[in-house]
């Protein structure tokens, strides 16, 4: 049987390697190949084994002209392959749906959405507007607004928002490359991706971000065959901008785009292109009534690193940290394993420059991965992945365009290991995200200083623990929030939210909950932990009266006016209990104060 080796067998290997080495270290800071080391043995090695086989079966000729025809043939038939594909699809995103939503900001998008049906804005003052209101309008629909429930909604939305992704990865992908294999294993490449993840039922809103994106680099390059009008181009670009603010670094490509589109056709394309923008703007406000006011997002921190280390409560470390480094590894080594290889090995300036796509997907690519360079995560970037996960299609596509170019009549089948190496690294992340128990032990090892920010470990925190409270787990819940406390025992929201949460178990966390108060107190003297130890000594007054306890309930009530003495709350319930014990000229003299 004849074999050969090329470079990206090489590559395939080096990714697969990376796996297998990732599945036995269980550690943070491992973030972007461990997805393996926290499933059972007997999956992890079935894994490994498949990954393996399937690259060194394509070492063989006879095997890979197998597939190469294979892949040819379904480019001829684009209906039945494009149907084929959206069900495979459907079938791994129930298969594989997100189990435990704590990857990114799952469990904020969740109270997000519960505020809006419970009376709150229409439309939060968010980065993301019109993915807000796609999923918010399918919940709505459905009903489900809480937790558990959204998860199916999320699910509902992102199997549509699957099956158009892949319907334009495909005439992407046809639109980019002439050669029938080279358009079917780019294809197949692009659904490989760990972008794909965004969605398997995952519950946050990045999925219509990935969606809008494809688009609007369909739109592009059909501009750029002549086979599409450039008015399509900045109306697309809209409705990208919409789905996340983000996009806005996309601007170099549209400018880009506009340039060849003015050289063409004169300022006449340019008018055209801003007036077809303007209308799509004007419709999706009409249709959503969406006020212009709630599209302005509400002042943050600057997104930027430091260059060194900072006391910044949103900085884990600084620009030129070694840290910084290794998470920026992980973070390629996740989204785009096999891109920057396929960028290495394809890249010849003459090549390059002859061709108006690449020079577009550079244009694309490069402010993404330059900001992405010096960008300040809100989580763990480990946890913040899905903000970047879109845009590992542009450079997937970058390096696949410059690759073919250089490789020629032999670029669909020197790219099949590397769909093999990204399929086996991608479907190890998907299986981890679909497991609770593996998931949860990643999570929990994702809260640590040295790649999270105090601001971030807070965040963190407060994911698990809704988890754990859906679960009625309060033991995990104390743990999670002991080790907040531990890390900083000097952040007043520790304090805060684990006393909130301890009293929602009754009186058994009583004792907890007052030894809590009094670390915060001895921390920090101001009103702010007297007045919540106030609240809490009124709460538990009110629970003992009820139980009868009326010698407790007086107590708790004095003891609240040891801390805040104009209390009214608790003057008052003083004031019934007087006057319940027949002492009418006491109970007066309470109610007046209150």
């Amino acid at each position: 049987m004849q074999r050969h080796t090329s470079p990206l067998f090489i590559v395939a290997g080096g990714i697969w390697l990376l796996g297998a080495i990732g599945a036995f270290l269980p550690i943070p800071l491992a973030w972007g190949v461990h997805s393996l080391a926290f499933l059972p043995l007997v999956v992890r090695m079935f894994l490994l084994a498949s990954g393996a086989a399937m690259i060194l079966a394509l070492r063989s000729e006879s095997i890979s002209a197998r597939v190469e025809r294979t892949l040819g043939s379904l480019a001829d038939r684009p209906i039945p392959t494009l149907a084929v594909a959206v069900a495979a699809f459907a079938a791994l995103a129930v298969a594989l749906r997100v189990a435990v939503p704590l990857l990114g900001d799952s469990f904020i998008a969740i109270k997000l959405y519960e505020n809006r049906s419970s009376g709150a804005p229409f439309l939060p003052n968010s980065h993301y507007p019109s993915a807000f209101f796609y999923f918010f309008t399918l919940m709505r629909a459905m009903g489900s607004f809480t937790y558990p429930r959204i998860m199916d909604a999320f699910l509902a939305g992102e199997l549509v928002l699957g099956a158009g992704y892949v319907v334009a990865a495909w005439y992407l992908t046809g639109a980019l490359f002439e050669d029938r294999v080279v358009k079917a294993v780019s294809f197949l490449l692009l659904l490989v991706l760990p972008t794909t993840q965004l969605f398997l039922g995952y519950v946050e809103i990045y999925a219509v971000s990935a969606v809008f994106l494809v688009v609007y680099l369909l739109c592009a390059v059909l501009f750029l065959r002549r086979t599409a009008p450039f008015y399509v181009v900045p109306a697309a670009f809209l409705l990208l901008v919409l789905a996340h603010y983000l996009n806005l670094l996309l601007v170099p490509s549209l400018v880009y785009l506009a340039a060849i589109a003015y050289r063409r056709d004169g300022p006449a394309a340019l008018g055209i292109g801003v007036a077809a923008m303007t209308a799509a703007g004007a419709l999706l406000f009409s249709i959503s009534g969406v006020e212009l006011a709630s599209l302005l997002p509400a002042p943050r921190h600057s997104p930027f690193l430091s260059v060194g280390a900072a006391q910044d409560l949103y900085q884990a470390y600084g620009l030129l940290s070694w840290l910084h480094g290794v998470d920026l590894l992980n973070l390629a080594a996740l989204l785009a394993p096999g891109a920057w290889a396929l960028v290495a090995l394809g890249f010849r300036k003459g090549s390059f420059t002859a061709q108006p796509a690449a020079i577009f997907l550079a244009t694309a690519a490069l402010p993404v991965v330059a900001f992405f360079l010096v960008a300040k995560f809100d989580l763990p970037m480990a946890q913040d992945w899905d903000i970047p996960a879109p845009y590992a299609v542009i450079l997937t596509l970058l390096g696949l365009a410059l690759f073919v170019a250089r490789a020629g009549a032999r670029a669909g089948r020197a790219l099949l290991p590397l769909v093999a190496a990204t399929a086996f690294a991608s479907l190890s992340f998907f299986t981890l995200n679909a497991s609770t128990l593996p998931s949860l032990e990643r999570a929990e090892t994702l809260v640590d200083p040295r790649i999270s920010s105090q601001d971030g470990t807070y965040q963190s925190t407060l994911h698990l623990v809704e988890y754990y409270l859906a679960q009625d787990d309060t033991a995990r819940v104390n743990a999670s929030f002991e080790r907040f406390l531990e890390l900083y025992p000097n952040d007043p929201r520790g304090y805060e939210n684990y006393t909130l949460h301890l009293s929602q178990f009754g009186s058994g966390e009583d004792a907890r909950i007052r030894e809590l108060f009094r670390r915060w107190m001895s921390l920090d003297p101001s009103g702010e932990p007297r007045a919540r130890y106030a609240d809490f000594c009124l709460d538990v007054g009110h629970r003992e009266y009820k139980e009868g306890d009326v010698a407790g309930a007086q107590a708790r009530f004095e003891e609240a006016l040891r801390y805040v003495p104009t209390m009214p709350e608790a003057l008052n319930g003083l004031g019934v209990i007087a006057r319940r014990a027949g002492d009418l000229e006491r109970a007066i003299g309470f109610y007046e104060r209150a």
